[in-house]
């Protein structure tokens, strides 16, 4: 439940290996364009979240990777949760947060709808938009998965479902 790193490998015989740290228990990481986008529980899962958890944005461009933003609890409605992952389709950016309740028998996740440069700016902006539900039983699977084109879609701990990114996702 450590703290993490970002290591950015240059190409054989190019240079040294770059890092920058990142936060405790990361989950997953994003690659899109110049950025890699970090999500980490913030240490070990809790019902409700883990307030540590969080979302870091690295700039990648150069030949070590360098800390951007980064979001913390800024989650939309109060929403607890611990961030699992990053999706960018049909020039939107979409976040998922998930969390157990406190017996641990249910799920509980949002998706939030934003931009690129809002998270870039370590926020959500003032037009995100999200979606909420709760799946039972409870299942660790979760993600977002781009697909061909404009395709995405939600692995929610149960079943996967299609996001329809050419409507908002509280549409």
């Amino acid at each position: 439940f450590g703290e993490s790193a970002i290591v950015k490998i240059p190409l054989a015989g190019t240079g040294t290996a770059e890092m920058d740290l990142a936060g405790n228990n990361v989950t997953g990481v994003v690659v899109n364009g110049d950025y890699a986008y970090v999500t980490s529980v913030g240490g070990a899962q809790q019902a409700n979240g883990n307030p540590a958890s969080k979302l870091e944005v690295f700039d990648i461009s150069g030949t070590a990777p360098s800390f951007l933003a980064e979001i913390v609890s800024a989650i939309p409605n109060s929403f607890g949760g611990d961030f699992v992952d990053v999706a960018f389709v049909n020039n939107k950016a979409y976040v998922l947060a998930a969390h157990y309740n406190t017996a641990y028998s249910q799920y509980s996740y949002i998706v939030i709808q934003t931009t690129e440069a809002d998270l870039q700016a370590g926020g959500f902006g003032t037009g995100a938009k999200y979606k909420t539900a709760t799946v039972s039983p409870a299942s660790p699977c979760f993600a977002l998965l781009p697909g061909e084109g404009n395709d995405l879609y939600l692995v929610d701990g149960v079943k996967f479902q299609s996001i329809d990114t050419s409507l908002d996702i509280d549409a």
